[in-house]
């Protein structure tokens, strides 16, 4: 059992794979004093891949629990796109990281932390929870009938807004324990959790700010930028082969927690050349040239 552990999870579809190393690379890079141990959930790795990732320090790929989801029709792959349209699975893996660690941060594959995520860590042994929202999405948005009435949803909680489920905080053993175990075992009935949407549906992802709202947590926030240069927009950037956003993780005061880059980790190849060249330079100068970059580019809420 660790202290501070990084849990995640992806397979081999698209690049995930790719991703989710240049993930676990920033970890190292920017947060190796404070990190115990990275756990990899196997959602289809192949033994290949299982072996270059228990290659890095403090890195260790962990087989899935018997699948509690089998039968869920669109739970894990979309045939013809190779990405998940219902990210359910996330709440079992989340749930299930507290078999490894006692403060667990969850980061997407497409999420790279360029900052220190000590101070996540320490939002985390404070409140138990570290739940953040973009403001951008509303809990009915993308989601479904079923889940509306499943869930007893109302217009006042529609009305709130989901978490950006890519980054997750939580103390095992913590006030907020109930949180996780209502959002497991919601995800297990097929019946509230299932959205019959062709395109991804967020289910998941409102249940995550929904159950935590009801339990009287208020949602952090992070602000975030688009890269217009790589989304095929004029003005603001960073330039091509950088990811699409850039998030800043604040806390209640407003100070900044962590800085991420943000990018559909289907996409990984797009960006690790350029992320890994800043970061073979060292973490003092790897920060410096992040630094740098943000001063020059960024808008003043970002610096």
């Amino acid at each position: 059992m660790y202290n501070n552990i990084i849990a995640t999870a992806f397979n081999n579809s698209g690049e995930y794979f790719t991703s989710g190393r240049t993930m676990i690379e920033h970890i190292l890079c920017f947060s190796g004093d404070v990190v115990d141990q990275i756990i990899v959930f196997n959602l289809g790795l192949t033994d290949e891949e299982k072996a270059i990732l228990n290659e890095y320090p403090k890195t260790q790929v962990v087989e899935f629990p018997e699948d509690p989801y089998e039968g869920y029709t669109d739970c894990m792959t979309d045939e013809q796109t190779s990405q998940s349209r219902n990210h359910v699975w996330k709440c079992g893996a989340v749930h299930h990281a507290q078999e490894y660690g006692k403060n667990i941060l969850w980061i997407d594959s497409g999420i790279a932390p360029f900052t220190n995520v000590e101070k996540v860590f320490e939002v985390i042994a404070r409140d138990g929870l570290f739940f953040s929202s973009d403001q951008r999405w509303r809990n009915d948005w993308r989601t479904s009938e079923n889940y509306h009435k499943g869930i007893g949803l109302t217009e006042e909680e529609a009305s709130k807004f989901q978490v950006f489920a890519a980054v997750l905080g939580w103390q095992s053993g913590g006030p907020y324990q109930k949180v996780i175990e209502d959002i497991y075992r919601v995800s297990l009935d097929a019946d509230i959790i299932q959205n019959p949407m062709m395109e991804q549906g967020l289910n998941e992802q409102s249940l995550w700010g929904l159950t935590a709202n009801r339990a009287g947590y208020e949602l952090l926030v992070n602000d975030v930028w688009d890269n217009d240069n790589n989304l095929g927009r004029d003005s603001r950037g960073w330039g091509l082969g950088m990811p699409d956003q850039m998030r800043i993780y604040r806390d209640r005061d407003g100070s900044v927690l962590m800085r991420v880059w943000r990018n559909d980790g289907f996409y990984g190849s797009r960006y690790r050349p350029k992320l890994t060249r800043i970061m073979s330079v060292g973490v003092d100068k790897a920060t410096l040239l992040y630094e740098r970059l943000i001063q020059s580019t960024a808008p003043p809420r970002f610096k």
